[in-house]
């Protein structure tokens, strides 16, 4: 009884929080369903496992090594264990999967995608319900200790408990308490992702337009590239004289014969082509996928970018006090001269 109460109680805390439009109450409600779908994981992998290893007649049907494995603290072998049964199916899976990298994500670095997490909340909430049935959360048939007030609200009346009709009505009733409309996932994910792309795009065309060197966009592309690779494996605390002498031609002159750019011509139409694409994908596991996809193809690009910017900045700064102390030093030029 306490493994359904906590998952119901944990399910209708979530969903409370899925109405909010703040970012910490979404983030929050992350983090209650995957605890919850890693609950219903772990207790089901246990009874398979275990059930199946104290008998005397037969042996075990899972040697120990795979139990041990399953029932480690490796979310993914659990419900990889789990589709292999047959109760996770491959597209749940893939979801499940990826959506509890984001509450890792959530809950180790703060509010982060934050205009992604809500819809992501709302499915996953619902994958969590239709686990009900194929995962069953009981651990034991008894009902001495009488149902919550949340456990109430959402438990059919009549029946039998824990029955599969039990689970489904409960899981259904679960499911009407997340906010209406239902966030279309693809577009919330294509719309992220071209936002993205749009803010990578802005910042090059900035330095394209304000770098004292007025390169053109392709050869932009390939400097501020260069330049990122160059102090890629920078040694501990810089290229430092006297050793710059020998490291930094050792370094530029590796890049001068053997570097090639990733990125060669500009990437942003065919980035937004792909993003686009995304938002008419029916299947949510495809959908999530390419964003990933996308997301780690544009990570290099976007740090090398906003690297270069953050380099011209440095380098405005560095004039405007040069020409702050010429002006301080000049007679002529000074205020009090």
């Amino acid at each position: 009884m306490q493994l359904f109460t906590t998952c119901v109680e944990q399910l209708d805390l979530a969903a409370i929080q899925l109405h909010q439009n703040n970012s910490a109450y979404r983030r929050f409600a992350l983090i209650l369903i995957d605890n919850v779908v890693e609950l219903l994981a772990h207790n089901h992998c246990k009874k398979v496992l275990q059930d199946n290893c104290y008998t005397r007649i037969l042996p075990p049907r899972y040697p120990k090594a795979i139990r041990d494995d399953v029932l480690g603290r490796d979310f993914s072998k659990k419900m990889k264990f789990l589709h292999g049964l047959g109760l996770v199916s491959a597209i749940d899976l893939i979801f499940i999967l990826k959506a509890h990298g984001y509450r890792n994500e959530s809950y180790h670095t703060g509010i982060v995608h934050d205009d992604i997490i809500h819809a992501i909340g709302w499915h996953y909430h619902g994958i969590a319900c239709e686990l009900f049935v194929p995962l069953k959360p009981t651990e034991s048939m008894s009902l001495i200790d009488p149902p919550s007030a949340v456990v109430q609200k959402h438990v059919a009346s009549g029946g039998l408990p824990f029955s599969e009709d039990y689970l489904r009505k409960s899981a259904k009733s679960l499911l009407r308490a997340r906010p209406s409309p239902e966030p279309n996932l693809a577009e919330t994910l294509a719309t992220s992702a071209l936002k993205r792309i749009q803010t990578i795009e802005d910042t090059l065309a900035y330095v394209v337009k304000n770098h004292p060197d007025r390169f053109d966009e392709e050869k932009t592309i390939r400097e501020v590239q260069f330049w990122s690779d160059v102090f890629e494996n920078e040694p501990e605390g810089g290229y430092i004289l006297p050793a710059m002498s020998t490291q930094w031609k050792e370094r530029l002159l590796f890049m001068s014969t053997e570097w090639r750019p990733k990125i060669k011509k500009c990437p942003f139409n065919r980035w937004k082509e792909r993003a686009n694409c995304i938002s008419t994908e029916e299947n949510y596991a495809n959908a999530i996928q390419n964003f990933e996809n996308i997301s780690r193809d544009l990570s290099y690009f976007e740090h090398v970018v906003s690297s270069a910017c953050s380099r011209f900045d440095a380098y405005v700064d560095e004039q405007i006090n040069i020409m702050r102390e010429k002006r301080t030093c000049d007679p002529e030029t000074s205020p009090t001269g």
